[in-house]
C-alpha cells in the first residue's frame, strides 16, 4: 500500500508537503469522514485541518481477521 508515511508510523512528525505527496487520499483528519470529530477520549476535539495520524489509506483500513476457538 503506497498511501501512507511509514516516518510517521514510526512516530514521527511529518510535514504537510510530505503528507499530501504520501498519503493521498486521506492526508486530514477532515478526509477521514468521521461522525464525530474527537480524539479517543470520546471528548477532546480534533481539529479537522490538522495531517492524520496515521495518513493515508491505511487510517480508514480495520483489521477483521476471525478466528474460532475449540476445546476438548
Amino acid at each position: 500500500m503506497k498511501s501512507k508515511s511509514a516516518d510517521q508510523l514510526s512516530g514521527n512528525i511529518i510535514s504537510e508537503q510530505d503528507a499530501i505527496r504520501l498519503c493521498d487520499p486521506i492526508i486530514f483528519n477532515k478526509n477521514l469522514n468521521l461522525p464525530k470529530m474527537v480524539s479517543w477520549d470520546n471528548v477532546t476535539p480534533i481539529n479537522p485541518d490538522d495531517i492524520a495520524s496515521p495518513c493515508g489509506l491505511i487510517a480508514k483500513s480495520v483489521f477483521n481477521d476471525t478466528y474460532q476457538l475449540f476445546s476438548d
